[in-house]
């Protein structure tokens, strides 16, 4: 599933987004966060403190470049 959230800066879409990653990753369920690379880090550390240990087993940060080179 593909989901596209839009808004402001600071209205919750990372937050939402993380949690929503959160429950799948409960649920023992892979999820993908596609971030651009300056903000990957960054997401990485998000997620983990949202997800803990699960977060790594099932969801994964990835960039723009990092996909591409995956898909091919």
């Amino acid at each position: 599933m593909l989901t596209i959230l839009t808004g402001g800066p600071g209205c919750g879409k990372t937050t939402h987004l993380l949690e929503q990653m959160h429950r799948l990753a409960n649920d023992h369920r892979p999820s993908v966060l596609l971030v651009p690379e300056s903000g990957s880090h960054q997401a990485e550390r998000r997620l983990l403190s949202v997800c803990g240990n699960r977060g790594g087993a099932y969801a994964t940060v990835t960039t723009f470049s990092k996909l591409t080179e995956d898909v091919l």
